[in-house]
């Protein structure tokens, strides 16, 4: 709770201060392998020999206001250890002076402000778990050993610093709490509650735990430093008091405090608190602030007129009293309504009857313009990632917004959602972008869901569509360049940039050049690639060509053209030509009664009685495989006519042993054939090679 000093009866006197300052940093903090209570205490002053000095004034907090005798270096009091720990030792070691003590007992360390080494060093030790009792009394006055700036405090305040003056005074509230167990309010030990500093401005989550008020107005305190033990005539010593206040705050337990905090403070230190702390709503919306005024003794205070402002942000300047007067609940509100983004920052304040204000702590009331987004259509390709891609625009009327205020949901419409990215300039406008893979293609729901992190109830919808399209196909020829009439076999390969393609997405049609067609058959594993294959028997033989169409359920479709020369053989046998007339074009013999004049082999001239037919085998005979036949036309060679295209052996070797002639099998190859053939020698059998078997 940020609250601000009481003025009326000056309330925060020392001992509360310390009070609350150790109920703080217990309760704040929670660190390992701490004591219950205090049992090395690391005893700090920036004056004198430290815990055993009897110098008066002043001397040690044990000579001078607990017990009225000094205590060794290193001596126990109530089981705790206490040991001298100068501040400058602090500022020589400051990472290793407080090593080993569970608490820092300060006392009247004046020049504080001007050792920040050890202020950090004592900062540290509070941050991290530590127990720290500042004693900060009339020592610490012009008038004496000059005034302490706490403003570089882990949780600073301020005093006013009045010096060694005033008699007696009372306790006006005391708040129940381990704190102050047996302390009561009304009149207190003459010089125990007189003079001291005043405890004014706190910051951070300070609490009061008792008010006084001392007899002479505006100065109160309880005495540990200047208490005239030293001469009785000019007041009884407080001892007896002043160590009852002093064991109570070093048994205060820790880890954990038990000691009211916050809100549930019932003292605030200025006597008025604004809330709620924070509150975040839309533009053109009310914003409601209360502020609660109470008493010395945290009692409401009805009747008491609140001025409301607004000290930053939009609507600074803006001020009223609200609901004022406060109610029996002690209570004023004040509304107002927002109309542009930004943060304003509020404070309440009343004036006693003293003419002394009072100011509240600041509440905040960050104003939020509704975002506005437009969502941006997708196109996309299935199976293919894609990043980067924007799906939506928004804009924030806040011109101060980032795109690290928000974030973004996509939902792809296919069953999945991922974040989205957001990017833009400081006030938009912010672009979010996305990143998906579409398993299929198809028209699908892009929804975005845009929030502002920093206020959840400011989100937008909107909604886009993706449109999908099939992914490509691409074919390519896998037909042989010859067949024979009896064709069986793959005529295609097929890719789809869709890797999650199966053989059941596709048809296939093959015309095969002849003016008939039939399905195809589609092979591959997922992904691809696959085989378009296919079986036919042509009637005929020469050039075709294939034409392979191709689509996808999807709806992509290929058509690729492939080119097939068809062949045929003859019935009975195999005619045949000279190696050295096979080559692709050229003008060939194959049967006749010059036959062996005609084809030049490559290992000698054919035997005359070769006419270019042979008949074992009767069909074609594998490449590298002899063949045998008769002389003459005695095989006898087929009738005509013969095949346009024809298969024919190319052979290296004829030889004649007998009445048998055979040869080798070196090549086939294709002879588009002449007309003019017949089985008679006379008739020769002429064509041309245009293409090669094997």
């Amino acid at each position: 709770m940020n609250v601000s000093a009481r003025k009326t009866y000056r309330v925060i006197r020392r001992v509360s201060m310390v009070a609350m300052l150790v109920g703080l940093a217990l309760g704040a903090f929670f660190p390992v392998a701490h004591a219950a209570t205090s049992t090395k205490v690391a005893y700090v002053t920036d004056f004198g020999p430290g815990l055993s000095d009897t110098a008066f004034p002043g001397s040690s907090i044990f000579n001078n206001a607990v017990g009225g005798v000094p205590l060794p270096n290193g001596g126990t009091y109530n089981g705790a250890t206490f040991t001298d720990v100068p501040l400058g030792t602090i500022d020589a070691n400051p990472t290793t002076a407080l090593n080993g003590f569970d608490t820092v007992l300060l006392y009247m360390v004046c020049s504080i402000a001007s050792h920040p080494t050890a202020l950090g060093a004592i900062n540290s030790f509070l941050a991290n778990g530590g127990k720290v009792m500042i004693f900060d009394s009339d020592a610490c006055a012009s008038s004496a050993h000059g005034a302490s700036n706490w403003s570089g405090f882990l949780f600073p305040f301020t005093t006013t610093s009045p010096g060694p003056t005033g008699p007696g005074g009372d306790y006006l509230a005391v708040v129940p709490s381990t704190l102050t167990t047996g302390l009561s309010v009304g009149p207190q030990p003459p010089d125990a509650v007189g003079d001291a500093n005043v405890f004014t401005s706190p910051a951070g989550p300070w609490c009061v735990a008792i008010t006084g008020q001392s007899d002479i107005e505006g100065q109160e305190g309880e005495d540990f430093w200047f208490t005239w033990k030293a001469d009785p005539t000019k007041g009884p010593p407080d001892l007896a008091h002043l160590k009852q206040v002093f064991d109570l705050m070093l048994a205060q337990p820790f880890n954990p405090d038990g000691l009211p905090a916050g809100l549930a403070c019932p003292i605030p230190a200025s006597g008025i608190v604004l809330k709620p702390p924070s509150q975040t709503l839309f533009t053109g919306s009310t914003a409601t602030v209360t502020a609660t005024v109470t008493n010395n003794l945290g009692n409401p205070i009805a009747g008491q007129n609140v001025t409301f402002k607004v000290i930053s942000g939009p609507d600074t300047g803006l001020s009223g009293t609200g609901t004022s007067p406060t109610n029996a609940s002690g209570d004023a509100s004040f509304s107002f309504v927002g109309a542009s983004p930004g943060t304003d920052t509020l404070e309440a304040s009343f004036v006693d009857s003293l003419s002394n204000t009072h100011v509240s702590n600041d509440v905040t009331v960050t104003w939020e313009g509704p975002i506005t987004a437009v969502g941006k259509n997708v196109s996309a390709v299935e199976g293919a990632p894609f990043s980067g891609v924007p799906v939506a625009t928004f804009t924030d009327p806040d011109l101060a917004a980032t795109a690290a205020e928000y974030t973004a949901t996509i939902a792809w419409g296919d069953t999945t959602s991922s974040a989205g990215t957001i990017s833009g300039p400081t006030g938009g406008p912010f672009t979010v972008t996305g990143s998906h893979t579409y398993l299929e293609e198809g028209i699908y729901t892009v929804t975005v869901t845009i929030t502002d992190t920093d206020f959840p109830a400011n989100q937008a919808t909107v909604r886009s569509t993706a449109t999908v399209a099939d992914a490509a196909l691409t074919a390519t020829c896998a037909t042989p360049a010859i067949s024979s009439t009896s064709f069986s076999g793959p005529v295609a390969h097929l890719v789809d940039a869709d890797p999650n393609g199966m053989v059941s997405d596709y048809t296939a049609t093959i015309a095969w050049g002849d003016v008939t067609s039939s399905a195809g058959t589609v092979t591959g594993p997922l992904g691809g690639p696959f085989t378009v294959s296919g079986s036919h028997t042509y009637t005929t033989t020469g050039p075709f060509t294939i034409t392979i169409s191709i689509a996808d359920v999807g709806g992509s479709t290929v058509t690729i053209s492939c080119s097939v020369t068809v062949f045929a053989t003859v019935a009975g046998g195999t005619f045949v030509i000279g190696d050295r007339n096979a080559a692709i074009g050229t003008a060939v013999t194959f049967w006749g009664a010059q036959w062996w004049k005609s084809n030049d082999l490559s290992g000698g001239s054919a035997p005359a009685a070769f006419k270019g037919f042979e008949n074992m085998p009767a069909g074609l005979p594998a490449c590298g495989v002899t063949w045998s036949t008769d002389p003459g036309n005695s095989p006898p060679p087929p009738a005509g006519p013969l095949p346009a295209f024809m298969a024919v052996i190319v052979s290296s070797s004829i030889s004649k042993s007998g009445s048998t002639i055979s040869g080798n099998t070196v090549h086939e190859v294709i002879v588009r054939t002449n007309p003019g053939y017949a089985a008679n020698p006379g008739h020769a059998g002429t064509g041309t090679v245009v293409a090669t078997i094997c």
